[in-house]
């Protein structure tokens, strides 16, 4: 075999290896893409989509944010997907991995630079790419705006390590643009300025360029705050800050998050948080520091370090003083705030593992087997994990609700029916997918002008054209709060019981005994969710569901720390989330018998309630007999 073949053979292999490290890397997101789905903030982007122009978008604020680069991704986002509500979930899930395979590029490319390491560059690829802290910047496309972020803060820190010894202007127009842009997407990208600073004054080599080359990372950030100030940024974020801060306690958490979940979480191990005491947290960090900084003193690779530091302490920083109001487990769960500090954390790793990692950069294919040997191993202990985060994005029902908004959204059309006129004619539309806050009618691809045609035709008319099955799709677990009535408001109406519910099967739910009249008892949970199951008889009797047809399903009930839910089906059916509705007994109130009208529930059935469960998920809660009135 000649030398020649001998090095096609070698260059297969490694791009056959690259190719096996790629894969291993994308091995736990299939499932995510395989079952698309929008989420949480997604509906109110759609919504805003669908009925305001792009340059009404690019400064208005989104929570704190003001971010025009992430306005126009999610824009074309929205064209790519035809403007179609049923291929919004894949377009904007496959649209939230593009930053997250950039960032994994531009961190090999950087740590490559700085380590002048092959093989490190590949372990801290594994090491972010396998890493389920962050999930929820890949999984969720709203969150995707901190990826996006990132990925021009990676841009400033590459062109500010690549500025040293440079004499072009290419490098500085990365350091400006760089640093506009990551804030443009999400306001963490606020940090790219002072990291690029950061990275030249602690690594650059030629003295004599003075201040000037300092300054220009924080060009781009300072361009950023003037145009956002034309706009009232200052009112938005002082706003917020006003809101939700608490600026000590959170910087106190910030500095413990790197040894309460950070660290341990990189390797496999949740919640230490809860077996360390806030104090321990602290002293373990304070030690972290004391350790690194001499080495940052001593390194060559100092530059590096100190923008480790700053992406790691400054990602922190930036957000958990203004986002801290549920405590501290609370914000340690909230993944994409440990994106910025997962890459420091990642490249502190790689620079401390050079020294053994570079003995593998003259032999490329040992490099690669062992850059495949440490993401299987991190693929082993994390994939578990990574599923189930996966999991809490899937929702089966979101591709029938989603038909449905576009069904009605075609009927508004033809009837000439205002998108605002179709949200005050029907019940707000709601899923455990998006904000309790939020109304799926915002989607409806209705038009935006006023036909006239009053109010309760609109209402009649639309549900008639809409079929059981999508009325289940649109208002399965909608909020009926606002419905309730006492039942002792109904004795005028002189009311007809026509079912009574008989008590068959518990869940998760302990009866303490505890009588509280009315027929309730107090029961407590031993599990989550929990339940009671009840089957409905004509009053003193066995045989079955009564034949007339109820008006009012009546539920003696005391407070509750959370919504209870009611779901209905027929003995031995299937239980669905499109047959339920939720609703929070007045906390103000003492315990007593609500009544609930059914006709405010467009897609109540009475022939498919045979029995209803009451869905709760925290207790104590004082649950009775329900009861169905005519």
């Amino acid at each position: 075999m000649t030398s020649t073949d001998q090095g096609r053979i070698h260059q297969a292999a490694v791009v056959l290896l690259i190719l096996a490290f790629g894969a291993i890397l994308l091995v736990p997101h299939l499932p995510r893409i395989r079952h698309p789905s929008i989420y949480g903030d997604d509906v109110q982007r759609i919504a805003d989509l669908q009925t305001r122009p792009l340059c009404a978008l690019w400064f208005r604020p989104f929570n704190e944010h003001m971010a025009p680069f992430f306005e126009t991704v999610s824009w074309a986002t929205w064209q790519i997907s035809g403007r179609k509500l049923m291929n919004a979930p894949l377009a904007f899930t496959l649209a939230s991995y593009v930053p997250f395979v950039l960032c994994l590029g531009m961190l090999g490319w950087w740590v490559r630079l700085e380590t002048s390491s092959r093989t490190a560059a590949l372990a801290s690829t594994a090491l972010f790419g396998l890493s389920p802290l962050y999930a929820e910047t890949v999984f969720w496309y709203s969150a995707s705006s901190f990826t996006w972020a990132l990925f021009w803060t990676m841009i400033v820190l590459l062109c500010a390590g690549s500025t040293e010894g440079a004499r072009g202007w290419a490098h500085r127009l990365g350091l400006v643009f760089g640093s506009l842009l990551a804030p443009a997407c999400s306001a963490i990208g606020l940090l790219a300025g002072p990291l690029g600073a950061l990275r030249l004054a602690a690594g650059r080599r030629d003295r004599q360029r003075g201040w000037f080359t300092l300054a220009i990372p924080m060009t781009g950030t300072l361009l950023y705050l003037g145009v956002c100030s034309a706009f009232r940024y200052y009112h938005i974020i002082k706003s917020g800050i006003q809101r939700d801060s608490h600026i000590a306690w959170g910087l106190l958490t910030a500095l413990r998050a790197p040894t309460a979940h950070l660290l341990p979480g990189t390797f496999g191990f949740h919640d230490v948080d809860l077996l360390l005491s806030p104090g321990l947290n602290l002293a373990l960090t304070g030690l972290g520091l004391i350790a690194i900084i001499p080495w940052a003193t001593r390194s060559p690779q100092r530059g590096l370090i100190v923008a480790a530091l700053g992406l790691i302490l400054g990602g922190y920083a930036l957000t958990y003083p203004f986002r801290n109001h549920d405590g501290a487990h609370w914000l340690f769960k909230i993944e994409r705030y440990h994106l910025f500090p997962q890459v420091g954390l990642v490249a502190l790793i790689a620079l401390g593992a050079r020294r053994w990692l570079s003995r593998f950069d003259q032999h490329p294919l040992e490099g690669l087997v062992g850059a495949i040997g440490l993401a299987v191993l991190l693929l082993a202990i994390h994939l578990g994990r990574i599923e189930n985060l996966v999991r809490t994005y899937s929702f089966p029902e979101q591709r029938g609700t989603l038909a449905a908004l576009e069904h009605l959204g075609v009927i508004c059309r033809a009837r000439n029916v205002a998108q605002q006129q179709c949200i005050a004619a029907l019940a707000p539309v709601w899923a455990h997918w998006f904000q309790p806050e939020y109304n799926g009618l915002w989607m409806v691809p209705a038009p935006t002008q006023v036909s006239g045609r009053p109010d309760p035709k609109v209402h009649q008319f639309l549900l008639e054209q809409l079929t059981a099955a999508e009325r289940e799709a649109l208002w399965g677990g909608m909020d009926v709060s606002r419905y309730l009535r006492s039942a002792e408001d109904l004795v005028g109406a002189h009311p007809e019981c026509v079912a009574v519910g008989r008590l068959v099967e518990t869940d998760n739910a302990h009866d303490v005994q505890l009588p509280l009249g009315m027929g309730m008892r107090q029961y407590t949970m031993t599990g989550w969710p929990a339940h009671l199951e009840f089957e409905f008889s004509p009053p003193g009797s066995s045989k079955g569901a009564g034949t007339s047809c109820p008006r009012f399903l009546c539920l003696p009930c005391g407070p509750s720390p959370k919504p209870l839910e009611i779901w209905w089906a027929n003995r031995g059916e299937r239980w669905s989330p499109s047959r339920c509705v939720r609703f929070r007994p007045d906390p103000q109130q003492p315990p007593r018998e609500w009544a609930l009208p059914l006709d405010r529930i467009p897609h109540w059935d009475p022939t498919d309630a045979g029995c209803i469960r009451i869905r709760f998920v925290a207790a104590p809660v004082a649950i009775g007999e329900p009861r169905m009135l005519r």
